[in-house]
C-alpha cells in the first residue's frame, strides 16, 4: 500500500536518500525488481515506490513496465544492427537466447503452420481415402460361429 507523502517544510528523520533514476532506468530495462533496486541504493522497497510517484508522477508498477518496454526496444535494436552489421559488438548467441527468453521469437518452419481449416480438410480426405480401401464388412460377416453348448 502506497502511504501518503505529505511534506511539512520541517526536517524530520534521517536525510533522504539520492537516487539515481539513471541506474533505476538501466536496471528495470534489464527486469529487475523493486525489491532490488531499492537494496542497491541501501533503502526500503516502499520508499522506492513512494519516491517514484513523487518525483516520475506514476507508480512504480506503471513506471517499471514503461523501462522494460524502452529494453525490450533497445535489445530489438541491438540485434537489427548486428543483423545490418552496423556493429561488430554483442554477442550473437546471447542476442537469439534473449529474443527467444525475453522478446517471445521463435523461429518458424512453414511446414508447421498449418491453418485448422487445412488440417480438418485433410484428416477429412484421409478418412475418405481409408474408407474406400478398407471397406468396413458387414456385422455378420465379423462375428466368429457361435459356439454354442
Amino acid at each position: 500500500m502506497v502511504r501518503a507523502f505529505k511534506p511539512t517544510g520541517k526536517p524530520n528523520g534521517r536525510p533522504q536518500k539520492h537516487i539515481d533514476w539513471n541506474v533505476v532506468d538501466e536496471w528495470l530495462e534489464a527486469e529487475a525488481v523493486g525489491t532490488s533496486i531499492a537494496n542497491h541504493f541501501g533503502i526500503h522497497p516502499s520508499t522506492l515506490y513512494e519516491r517514484c510517484i513523487m518525483e516520475k508522477g506514476m507508480g512504480f508498477t506503471e513506471y517499471s513496465q514503461l523501462k522494460k518496454i524502452d529494453g525490450d526496444t533497445n535489445l530489438k535494436k541491438k540485434q537489427y544492427d548486428k543483423a545490418l552489421g552496423k556493429t561488430e559488438k554483442g554477442d550473437n548467441t546471447l542476442l537469439i537466447f534473449l529474443g527467444k527468453a525475453r522478446l517471445k521469437q521463435r523461429e518458424t518452419h512453414p511446414e508447421n503452420n498449418v491453418d485448422p481449416e487445412s488440417e480438418k480438410t485433410y484428416q477429412s480426405f484421409m478418412n475418405s481415402l481409408r474408407e474406400t480401401q478398407f471397406p468396413k464388412q458387414k456385422n455378420e460377416e465379423t462375428k466368429s460361429p457361435d459356439m454354442g453348448s
